[in-house]
């Protein structure tokens, strides 16, 4: 609520109106305290400050063509408003790009011709998708993606939720080149799985956000292991996958999905090759809405269809850590992989 309140009072042209400080420094003032933001010195926060006051510029001529229903989502002001968008990338992105990422993956998923898809999925609804997560500031998010995928797997096959340890695929996924907090691919890490015999729960082997090259897998205690895996490419592929699984996806991020807070969001500044694909996230569901935003109940000319993206920069960004994304954007469905499990009882 305090985020949207401060996006109203923000004036839209905020660096070009000296007038409104007082209302930048009010705002910016809010911002650290509900972020827990603390500067090293002075000159830090000035800087800070003003890349603060370029996004929040951003944002507010975003919205206002939101508004006007030139765009179909909404950004907003999160834990990454003070961050370049350079800075911002560094930090949180970190899918490796591979010319050969379906190399070794044993098997291919192809959308059977004669299947009939629902029109709405969303596998929260059935439970088998675990709480939000916070990567925090390291490019691990190719190991978030991979243990939510099997997390989701594992909650199919058995009916029960279990968290299971992204630390243990970064300190063990080194000979797979991975590369912990400096990105890593999520088949590779399907791979450590299955060489090491299976994950330990995040309880059994915390997530510390720091890279470590000691592996501290203890077998006796694996929450799952993997038959095999799978790789999905394409539109009509990946949703017949993701009718079935929690699949995990890389993505291309550009600065606007760094601010993105609602709605069903899209970008012309993707460049939708294979190199540009720098975050990795999950498929968790599907829809439809219509321009409005609402979700369509009938075939429509003007419908958007689009994906439930799971992200892993907690539920103060995005809508409580998800994102709707328009199918067909920012390589979404350029690669993919879901696991296929063997239990421990």
């Amino acid at each position: 609520m305090l985020l949207l309140l401060l996006l109203l009072i923000v004036p839209a042209e905020i660096h070009n109106a000296p007038s409104k400080s007082f209302d930048l420094n009010q705002i910016w003032s809010l911002f650290k305290n509900e972020f827990q933001k603390i500067y090293n010195s002075e000159r830090e926060e000035r800087y800070r400050l003003n890349i603060f006051a370029q996004n929040l510029a951003t944002i507010n001529y975003h919205n206002d063509r939101a508004e006007k229903g030139l765009e179909t989502f909404t950004m907003g002001i999160n834990k990454f408003t003070d961050m370049s968008f350079n800075e911002f990338s560094l930090k949180y992105l970190g899918t490796r790009f591979r010319s050969s990422w379906f190399l070794g993956a044993p098997i291919t998923h192809v959308a059977d011709p004669s299947e009939n898809l629902p029109k709405f999925l969303d596998w929260r609804e059935s439970g088998i998708v675990g709480s939000i997560k916070n990567q925090g500031a390291c490019g691990s998010c190719w190991s978030f993606s991979t243990a939510s995928s099997l997390e989701s797997a594992l909650a199919q096959a058995t009916g029960n939720k279990t968290t299971l340890s992204e630390q243990n695929l970064m300190d063990c996924s080194w000979a797979e080149g991975n590369l912990g907090c400096n990105g890593g691919w999520m088949s590779d890490a399907y791979r450590t799985v299955m060489r090491l015999g299976g994950i330990n729960t995040a309880a059994d082997y915390p997530y510390t956000a720091r890279d470590s090259l000691v592996c501290k897998y203890q077998p006796t205690k694996a929450a799952v292991s993997l038959k095999n895996y799978a790789s999905v490419d394409g539109l009509e592929n990946m949703k017949s996958a993701v009718a079935q699984k929690n699949v995990a996806v890389a993505m291309e991020v550009d600065n606007k999905f760094q601010h993105y807070k609602s709605g069903v969001f899209s970008s012309n500044g993707c460049k939708n090759t294979a190199r540009s694909l720098n975050h990795a996230v999950n498929l968790v569901g599907y829809g439809k809405v219509s321009e409005s935003g609402k979700n369509s109940t009938r075939d429509e000319p003007s419908e958007i269809d689009y994906w439930i993206l799971r992200n892993s920069w907690s539920t103060s960004w995005g809508e409580d850590g998800y994102a709707r994304i328009q199918m067909g954007q920012c390589g979404i469905e350029m690669v993919g992989f879901y696991p296929i499990i063997k239990l421990h009882f």
